[in-house]
C-alpha cells in the first residue's frame, strides 16, 4: 500500500507541475490510497460524487 501512495503522490505531483489544475481519478478505490488529510487529494475530483451531485441539482431544478 506504500508504494502505491507513494506513486500516486507522484503522479499527481508530476500533473500538477505541467499546470492541470483537476485531476479526475478513474475509480472511487483511487481516493482510498491517500490519506484524507492530504493536500494533493483536494485537487481531484472523484467522478461517481460528481455525478450524484449533479444528479442532485438536476432533480431539484425540475
Amino acid at each position: 500500500m506504500e508504494g502505491a501512495r507513494n506513486l500516486m503522490r507522484i503522479a499527481l505531483q508530476v500533473l500538477l507541475v505541467r499546470a492541470v489544475n483537476t485531476v479526475i481519478l478513474a475509480s472511487d478505490d483511487m481516493r482510498g490510497i491517500l490519506p484524507h488529510n492530504d493536500p494533493l487529494l483536494k485537487k481531484c475530483i472523484d467522478p461517481l460524487d460528481i455525478l450524484a451531485r449533479s444528479t442532485i441539482d438536476w432533480a431539484k431544478s425540475a
